[in-house]
């Protein structure tokens, strides 16, 4: 019994100290030479206090596009029709992290990954 309440108590203050967890994440493109890694917060984008970061995505049925440009200028965008990513970019909403990569010199997206959470800021009018 008292290795149950301390697992109890232990689980209650590890999830009472990340439940107000935020965090800001704007673009960020790497390229490694070999591939393009590109990751970013749409809220946090949107709020951020430049003028010249912009991430999206389109998708339809079939195709689904990304884009982004860094604070400095830099661009990556790739595209794709896998099933699965056009599934990914479809729950994507307007305060989702995205995370898509391509091998360098190709247009075609070979991951893209969205992550929803309480800690990704949201979009500021």
């Amino acid at each position: 019994m008292k290795k149950i309440l301390i697992s109890i108590v232990i689980t209650v203050f590890t999830t009472a100290s990340y439940a107000g967890y935020k965090y800001t994440h704007e673009v960020m493109i790497y390229d490694t030479g070999v591939r393009v890694n590109v990751t970013g917060a749409l809220g946090s984008v949107r709020n951020s206090s430049d003028s010249t970061q912009n991430l999206y995505c389109f998708v339809n049925d079939t195709l689904g596009y990304c884009l982004a440009e860094d604070s400095a200028g830099n661009t990556a965008e790739c595209s794709t029709t896998d099933p699965g990513h056009i599934r990914q970019l479809q729950g994507m909403n307007g305060d989702s992290y995205i995370y898509f990569s391509y091998p360098t010199g190709s247009p075609y997206c070979d991951n893209i990954n969205l992550l929803k959470g309480s800690m990704f800021e949201p979009k500021q009018p």
